[in-house]
């Protein structure tokens, strides 16, 4: 059976992040596909990142390990403040957004 995605917990997301002087990431946009296929830029107004000291589950169900970077960002979407959690995977270079 074909997974089309429904069961995932996460969903892709492109990322512009800019890196400081000391090696730090800091994410500044996201980008997604909406339900019609168009793709939506959310810019972050503010992030922080998560501690991580152990390979864990996360409350939202994803699975770290100390191979991940995870972010608490802030976005507005329709004018309305959401909180979203961005997940950086170092082994293989990509983002994923929990809501």
């Amino acid at each position: 059976m074909k997974n089309d995605g429904a069961d995932r917990r996460y969903t892709d997301v492109d990322v512009i992040c800019q890196f400081s002087a000391d090696g730090h990431i800091m994410p500044i946009k996201i980008r997604t596909q909406d339900e019609e296929g168009e793709y939506q830029t959310f810019v972050i107004k503010q992030f922080k990142q998560v501690s991580l000291s152990t390979s864990e589950t996360q409350h939202d169900g994803i699975y770290t390990s100390t191979d991940s970077i995870v972010f608490d960002c802030c976005i507005t979407v329709f004018n309305v403040k959401r909180i979203i959690r961005l997940y950086f995977d170092k082994r293989y270079a990509v983002w994923h957004m929990t809501t």
